[in-house]
């Protein structure tokens, strides 16, 4: 499946329809280099904040045409400066594969020193109350991060989690993010998310001829061999607190756009006022 284009159009239709505000606070925390969500959260008019030690020019643009705060750090569990690895692709610099994690199967031996802040702390740099969406895609250190919600008020738990699992392999190779410890520490992220009142999880896999799965971590088995198939490759997985769900046939009806390699996919539409398409133009004619 189109593992991005598919959890774009999944959220487009979530956040809005189970019961959140709109004065929740959306995070990106790795934006990468495309497949903007912070744009997504955005057009949906959440509160946005843009997290990504490296940003690409792209995503500057972005943020400053839609006035999205960009924090240039990582989120770690101290305040401070962190290496972090640079990522590499069959011989060229891909910064998506960055990481803070050495051992990550897609980022060298070549660091640069970057600022870092912990979860708590980025929470009080925006006086955040609550939180709509938390997306994480930080190249196998998303446990570290997600670890942190524990020592948070409740309150302050997001409504909606999504988080990037394997890459480099697939789960049978147990090469890459499907290597021991990064396996272990996405089962990891799923006990943790059970503890917290996370109940519906919706998993999209870029294998092509994966369908979307749909599981509820109250009852299903926290078995590593239970949720992936042997040909899994990478992708996200959706978890919806407190007891919120998405109807099946819903997810059903938009996956049903993104299987396979490459279909053809609808272009994601969101109608935004229009006094917010006439600024985010303003701001595009001055800062392009």
């Amino acid at each position: 499946m189109l593992v991005e284009d598919c959890c774009q159009a999944l959220l487009a239709q979530i956040l809005p329809t189970v019961g959140y505000s709109k004065s929740d606070y959306a995070i990106e925390i790795g934006c990468g280099t495309f497949a903007f969500y912070c744009e997504l959260f955005d057009k949906l008019n959440f509160p946005t904040i843009a997290v990504e030690p490296l940003p690409a020019k792209n995503l500057k643009k972005l943020c400053r045409r839609r006035n999205i705060p960009l924090v240039e750090a990582c989120i770690t569990e101290k305040n401070g400066t962190v290496n972090l690895y640079v990522g590499n692709y069959l011989g060229n610099e891909n910064l998506n594969l960055s990481s803070t994690c050495p051992d990550w199967w897609g980022s060298t031996a070549t660091a640069k020193e970057v600022a870092s802040i912990t979860l708590k702390d980025l929470i009080s740099m925006f006086s955040i109350e609550r939180i709509g969406c938390l997306k994480i895609d930080i190249e196998g250190a998303e446990y570290s991060v997600l670890n942190q919600l524990s020592s948070l008020n409740p309150k302050l738990l997001p409504k909606v989690i999504m988080f990037e699992y394997g890459g480099g392999g697939t789960f049978e190779s147990k090469q890459g993010g499907w290597a021991k410890g990064f396996l272990q520490d996405t089962m990891n992220i799923l006990s943790l998310l059970n503890n917290l009142g996370y109940g519906q999880l919706i998993q999209i896999d870029s294998e092509k001829e994966s369908k979307e799965k749909v599981f509820n971590l109250e009852t299903i088995n926290l078995v590593a061999s239970t949720l992936f198939s042997s040909k899994n490759v990478y992708g996200n997985m959706i978890a919806i607190h407190d007891n919120k769900s998405f109807p099946k046939d819903r997810i059903e009806s938009i996956c049903n756009s993104f299987r396979g390699d490459h279909p053809e996919t609808p272009p994601l539409k969101i109608s935004e006022p229009l006094s917010k398409r006439i600024a985010v133009e303003f701001r595009r004619l001055v800062y392009r």
